[in-house]
């Protein structure tokens, strides 16, 4: 059911544990649209397996990282298994991502953030209104539509 997403296996038994279900429902509380959250998962999924493949290496620089997360973006998830407990979807390294992701969307449109320390709720709030984000555009795909 789920295969088609890159991160499938770690989606699958999100989905079903009771504990991201509150973390989910915390999450679009605060706002967030569930493909926020999903693009969010999925970038701090790569973010970490890259780091972890990046130590491997003797030459450790953005460049490289770059190249293995693009590398890992391509990977099958069952090709290179990382077990990512409900603790980790609660750190301050998954809030950033999330607010982060708000940054890549305003890429996405080839608009920039200069701002050494971006205000990602303005941001958020300039892409609800200039780009109608409010409305949560994850349709029949959305991993999480069966969670109320």
């Amino acid at each position: 059911l789920l295969k088609h997403y890159s991160r499938y296996l770690t989606i699958e038994k999100l989905v079903v544990n009771p504990e991201f279900v509150t973390l989910l429902k915390s999450l679009r509380d605060e706002g967030w649209q569930d493909w926020h959250i999903f693009l969010a998962i999925t970038n701090f999924i790569l973010d970490y397996k890259s780091r972890l493949k990046l130590k491997e290496l003797s030459s450790q620089n953005e460049e490289q990282f770059k190249i293995l997360f693009n590398e890992m973006r391509k990977l099958d998830e069952a090709e290179f298994r990382v077990k990512f407990p409900i603790d980790a979807f609660t750190t301050p390294e998954f809030r950033f991502q999330i607010k982060n992701t708000m940054i890549l969307i305003l890429e996405s449109f080839g608009l920039a953030n200069p701002s050494k320390y971006p205000n990602f709720d303005a941001i958020r709030e300039f892409l609800d209104v200039r780009f109608n984000m409010v409305e949560d555009g994850s349709g029949d795909k959305n991993p999480f539509k069966d969670i109320k």
